[in-house]
């Protein structure tokens, strides 16, 4: 069910789990995904074609992203 704007290069593993995932979701069965990895790989656009996906699939709405701030140096 996917769409022509969530295609995501080399991704199609990743996003046919994220739509399983949605699937599970919408029948009420709880999930949760996590997308990480080395800076560069295509997270953020990964992340954008998952709320294509819901926002496509149900009415589900997303808040606007608002930028964190992190610390200089973490804790050790």
């Amino acid at each position: 069910m996917r769409t022509p704007d969530s295609a995501v290069l080399e991704r199609e593993s990743e996003l046919s789990r994220i739509e399983a995932a949605l699937d599970s979701a919408a029948r009420g069965e709880g999930r949760v995904v996590l997308i990480e990895g080395r800076a560069g790989i295509g997270k953020t656009r990964l992340v954008q074609a998952t709320r294509d996906l819901a926002t496509c699939r149900s009415r589900w709405s997303w808040p606007p992203a608002r930028p964190r701030r992190t610390p200089g140096r973490w804790p050790s």
